[in-house]
């Protein structure tokens, strides 16, 4: 009788974490759990030089709590994203920046405009495009490249 109730508790449990793994697993797991490097911003390339605050600019998003964080030269940000329903949507909320000391914050404000506009993303190899509308023929708003 011990056994048989050691038995299926193991097997409960089994089943379970089984279960779990199946229906926890993140949402879209080539978009989250990476750092994406900021490439373009409304069609303008960023300044790629290591000596430039732009060079560091990246967003991250992490599937426990929808988090999404980075930074847009010098400014930290922060926020929320939803995946939407549909094929590729994403929405942007909560987004909260702190400014840095950054003389040229031109670059951060184009980038922190465009994030809360973001109605879709598209994964094509190694880069991340984020668009504000949802017409397949328009340009994207960021290109992000995945960190290596």
């Amino acid at each position: 009788m011990r056994n048989r109730v050691i038995t299926l508790l193991c097997l409960g449990i089994t089943l379970l974490l089984g279960g779990c793994r199946e229906k926890c697993e993140d949402p879209a797991p080539d978009l989250i759990r990476k750092r994406w490097m900021v490439q373009q911003v409304d069609g303008a390339a960023i300044m790629l030089s290591s000596y430039s605050h732009d060079y560091n600019s990246f967003i991250e998003f992490s599937a426990q709590g929808n988090k999404v964080l980075g930074l847009a030269a010098c400014s930290s940000i922060k926020g929320k994203f939803t995946l939407g329903a549909g094929s590729q949507q994403i929405s942007f909320t909560q987004l909260t920046s702190t400014p840095g000391n950054c003389s040229d914050l031109n670059f951060a404000r184009n980038y922190l405009a465009a994030l809360p506009q973001t109605k879709r993303y598209q994964i094509q190899g190694s880069q991340l495009l984020l668009y504000d509308d949802d017409n397949l023929a328009a340009k994207p708003r960021l290109v992000f490249e995945a960190a290596k």
